[in-house]
């Protein structure tokens, strides 16, 4: 699944806040822990 320039920081929020662990992300939104380190990235900027 793609997400949008909007929703990818969201993401990024959930794993840095500890909302959600970079493992349990691939389950709930299909996406890499790579993937996921980038989004919280995003939310870092």
């Amino acid at each position: 699944m793609s997400y949008t320039r909007e929703e990818r920081p969201d993401i990024g929020k959930q794993i840095y806040i500890n909302e959600i662990n970079k493992i349990t992300v691939n389950m709930k939104y299909g996406i890499s822990e790579g993937t996921a380190r980038d989004y919280m990235r995003l939310y870092g900027m």
